[in-house]
């Protein structure tokens, strides 16, 4: 650390003790001064009673008579620091002048002091945990900056034993009212870097939030919610406790909560976190979250149905609906064909980001045969029906198979003019090979002189 002198703004290196020798003795600190507001320190008992046995916080000074340093931050460690402070943060100076006591001794082995003064120490609220050695240059606003860090720590731990950690944490635990799904991520240390940092892939949207704060509280549900409507398009939304994770919050500069970062898509470091900068409604949340996909996410790519599972994977869950999409035979389209008709999806999908409708593709006229019954594909490839699983209902698209036309018939769902029908039993899936994006190998016709023999065109 460096001080500044009073008398300029060069500052000045803290020097050795055997480079200060020969430096002025006179007390740069007066005990008897009670309007003083440094607390000057100079025996072991002292230093425990009014620093160690106490819940205050303290940023003390350890410093020498006849250190020119130790002489140049007197005046500002005085006359600003413990003004500025006073009332707020106790302010100490311990005298390590003579070095022959054995209480320099003492201090200078438990704070592994060098002989370089002044040094400095902020002692928290919690005296089990060791103090922080402050290591900053000679700036009075960062010593603020770390005293208060000091105070917000204090605060949160004092809050989060009062208030119940427990209880209040159950709170951002607690389903958003009319909706079943909660699809956010709890973040820590243990895991943000595997799941974040290392996801090459997603948009992170991650909120360090406190159980004790208001605000905190009203945007759970929200973010909740969000990240439902979120889930399947490219982006993920997480929460931090920073009360808890105090290390992470720290890390990324929070000073406030609720703070909310996001980590564009691609490859991430730490310094990739940017500041959100959008509403905290459910809409805002999910506006902001796709106009990121846009510009930094991995295009949605829209699965094929291979499974069971899958159907119930997408598909289940109140107010769900599921697009349904039966392609061409690979061998009537070739894998051209098929991709022109998935890039058609995807781009009718973007369309339809944040609404209940899911998509998924199979191959018509192959192995789901049972499931075209149910939805009444009769009229050949491809085909495209809207479901709901929770009401057995369905309704099939019998325009052109493009992007307009497609989007014209699911608005006409969701507006409630495209009528439905009842299934005639739930849909079943069979399980199939996904496809392997290539051309299918053709078919090999077999002679017609193995099938007929070689005689038969004799005949």
């Amino acid at each position: 650390m460096e001080v500044i002198s009073s008398s300029t703004s060069t500052p000045l290196a803290f020097v050795s003790a055997s480079e200060s020798a020969a430096a002025n003795n006179s007390p740069l600190y007066d005990d008897n001064d009670n309007s003083s507001p440094v607390q000057l320190i100079t025996s072991q008992s002292q230093f425990e009673e009014q620093i160690l046995q106490t819940e205050d916080i303290w940023i003390v000074q350890f410093f020498a008579n006849w250190c020119k340093a130790s002489q140049a931050f007197a005046v500002p460690y005085k006359e600003f620091l413990g003004e500025i402070l006073k009332g707020v943060i106790r302010v100490a100076a311990v005298d390590m002048s003579d070095s022959n006591s054995e209480f320099y001794k003492s201090m200078k082995s438990q704070y592994n002091l060098k002989g370089s003064y002044p040094t400095l120490y902020i002692f928290g609220s919690d005296k089990k945990k060791p103090p922080m050695l402050y290591k900053g240059k000679n700036d009075l606003q960062e010593i603020l900056n770390e005293g208060v860090k000091a105070i917000v720590e204090t605060i949160q731990t004092r809050a989060n034993k009062l208030l119940g950690s427990q209880s209040s944490q159950n709170q951002f635990n607690a389903k958003p009212s009319g909706s079943s799904n909660d699809k956010t991520v709890k973040l820590d240390q243990s895991n943000f870097q595997s799941l974040v940092l290392n996801d090459n892939k997603n948009i992170w949207m991650v909120a360090f939030i406190a159980p004790w704060c208001g605000h905190c509280k009203a945007l759970m549900p929200d973010w909740m919610e969000a990240s439902a409507k979120l889930h399947g398009e490219g982006v993920l939304l997480g929460v931090v406790d920073a009360t808890v994770e105090t290390a992470l919050a720290s890390q990324y500069a929070v000073k406030g909560f609720p703070t909310i970062k996001i980590f564009p898509g691609g490859p991430k470091t730490s310094s990739s976190a940017i500041d959100y900068q959008g509403g905290r409604t459910v809409a805002q949340i999910v506006q902001y979250a796709l106009a990121e996909v846009d510009r930094t996410g991995i295009p949605k790519e829209i699965p094929e149905l291979t499974n069971e599972d899958m159907l119930q994977e997408h598909c289940s869950g109140a107010n769900k609906l599921c697009v349904l999409v039966a392609l061409p035979h690979i061998l009537d389209s070739g894998a051209s064909g098929r991709n022109k008709y998935r890039e058609t999806l995807a781009k009718v999908s973007k369309s339809f980001r944040g609404t209940p409708f899911e998509f998924l593709w199979f191959e018509g006229g192959n192995s789901q045969m049972e499931l075209e019954s149910v939805l009444e594909f009769t009229f050949g490839y491809p085909a495209v029906a809207a479901i709901s699983l929770e009401k057995q209902v369905f309704s099939v698209q019998r325009g052109s198979f493009n992007e307009k036309a497609i989007s014209k018939f699911l608005n006409s769902i969701i507006s409630g003019r495209q009528g439905t029908l009842p299934m005639i039993s739930p849909p079943k899936v069979v399980t199939t090979t996904p496809w392997d994006g290539l051309d299918a190998a053709p078919v090999e016709e077999e002679p017609l002189d193995d099938i007929m023999g070689e005689d038969w065109g004799e005949l």
